[in-house]
């Protein structure tokens, strides 16, 4: 396992972190299933606003995921839901 972001000082590390683009976990494992792939970025996004308001909220997409039901993280797009 390589840390994502590896550097000789916190501060450098803080600046890596939160100026570096994240790479989603598909392009490290394609493997990695599309859903997973949406819960993981956004749970990990750099823009908090961009993340999971709660804990709560990343619980309960996880358990979708295991359930194999629609993720909030990867919501349908709408040409999908307009081809149902």
């Amino acid at each position: 396992l390589t840390p994502a972001f590896q550097a000789d000082d916190r501060q450098r590390l803080m600046e890596m972190i939160a100026k570096t683009p994240h790479l989603r976990p598909r392009d490290v494992n394609p493997q990695v299933p599309p859903d997973l792939d949406a819960i993981v970025t956004k749970a990990t996004a750099s823009d908090p606003r961009q993340r999971y308001p709660g804990a709560g909220e990343l619980w309960a997409d996880l358990l979708r995921f295991l359930k194999g039901e629609r993720v909030s993280a990867r919501p349908r797009l709408p040409w999908r839901r307009f081809r149902r």
